[in-house]
């Protein structure tokens, strides 16, 4: 009975999809078929389940500063007091990346662009 009232009320949550502080998406995964709503902003949620209840916590990536700093991050997830380390990347980008464009690829505006992104013989030929 309990296990009901939760299915019937996340369908109509997600049907309605009137809450704007979430984002409604269909999802297809082989046969299946599933309807998903995400939070926009999960500050609080983090703050109530993670940064209140674990002592220590170290966020790690490669994209989390922006523009040389964590601000944007921080206010995104609700952090005023943090410590913070930027290490700057061993990475040689100048001499260890590639950048290549098959010259056959649609514009990708284009409704064949997915479909030829995915093509695994595009620049081939």
């Amino acid at each position: 009975m309990r296990r009901t009232r939760e299915l019937r009320f996340a369908l109509s949550f997600i049907v309605k999809a009137d809450d704007q502080k979430f984002v409604y998406w269909l999802e297809r995964r082989g046969r299946g078929t599933f309807l998903r709503a995400s939070p926009i902003d999960v500050s609080a949620l983090l703050q109530d389940k993670l940064f209140e209840k674990v002592p220590t916590v170290v966020l790690t990536s490669a994209t989390l500063s922006s523009a040389g700093n964590f601000r944007f991050i921080r206010e995104r997830l609700g952090l005023d007091k943090a410590d913070e380390l930027f290490a700057e990347s061993i990475f040689d980008f100048e001499n260890q990346a590639v950048l290549y464009l098959p010259p056959s690829m649609p514009d990708p505006r284009s409704p064949q662009w997915g479909a030829a992104a995915a093509d695994d013989k595009m620049g081939d030929g």
